[in-house]
């Protein structure tokens, strides 16, 4: 019995450092939308795709996602813009949340984990899947 417990106590421990380890590894992106949809009283955040948006007077890349362990709660965008990030409730302009994000500041030096091309340029049947989770 000894053994047992100490292998499931062992096992137990390296599951926290691996999800640790994976939390760590995730884009700052998908951190910050985390935390827009707590905020916004939402949870699990499944990615879909990019898109490109107008917002600002510019066009930026958005995060496309669906929230919730069920349907029926609705997709929800997200654009990083000048230190800041910004949820809306699917193609709509009404914001449902937003939160500083300093990683996307104009002079932060930090990489963006979206797609490298300019997102005003027209790209016909191109589809960026992002990965879950």
């Amino acid at each position: 019995m000894t053994t047992v417990a100490a292998t499931v106590s062992i096992t137990n421990a390296n599951l926290e450092v691996r999800k640790q380890a994976r939390d760590d590894g995730r884009a700052w992106e998908k951190k910050a939308i985390d935390r827009l949809v707590k905020s916004a009283g939402l949870d699990n955040a499944w990615y879909t795709i990019f898109s490109p948006r107008h917002y600002n007077g510019k066009t930026v890349w958005c995060w496309n996602f669906t929230v919730g362990t069920t349907p029926g709660k609705g997709h929800h965008h997200v654009v990083f813009d000048d230190g800041e990030a910004i949820m809306f409730k699917g193609e709509t302009d009404v914001v449902v949340a937003r939160i500083p994000a300093p990683e996307c500041a104009p002079d932060s030096g930090i990489g963006r984990n979206e797609p490298s091309h300019d997102p005003s340029i027209k790209t016909p049947n191109l589809a960026w899947n992002i990965g879950n989770p």
